[in-house]
């Protein structure tokens, strides 16, 4: 199972409680409901980075951004950007 993604704990556990979820130890967090242990485990490591990661990847590839966008995002994904800075180079792209 993934660190808790808002402190950064390992001390994250499946709970039971008419459903089952990820409970983090240290700061309470809590993960969505689910019918199995398992599919717990799956959404809590599923993370919004991990699908954007490979969203830019594609559009890189696909030259549907330009390069400076997908080095922002990688700084971003890496922790080295605000998501303001993001943001704007995205409106950029994109438009609103």
């Amino acid at each position: 199972m993934k660190r808790c993604p808002f402190c950064g704990s390992t001390h994250v556990r499946v709970q039971i409680d008419n459903s089952y979820f990820i409970w983090c130890a240290h700061c309470g967090a809590k993960g969505p409901a689910s019918g199995t242990p398992e599919l717990a485990i799956k959404r809590w490591d599923t993370r919004i980075e991990d699908t954007i990661a490979q969203y830019i990847v594609k559009w890189s590839n696909e030259r549907i951004i330009s390069h400076e966008a997908y080095d922002m995002t990688r700084e971003f994904l890496n922790g080295e950007m605000h998501n303001s800075i993001l943001y704007d180079v995205l409106v950029k792209e994109f438009g609103e």
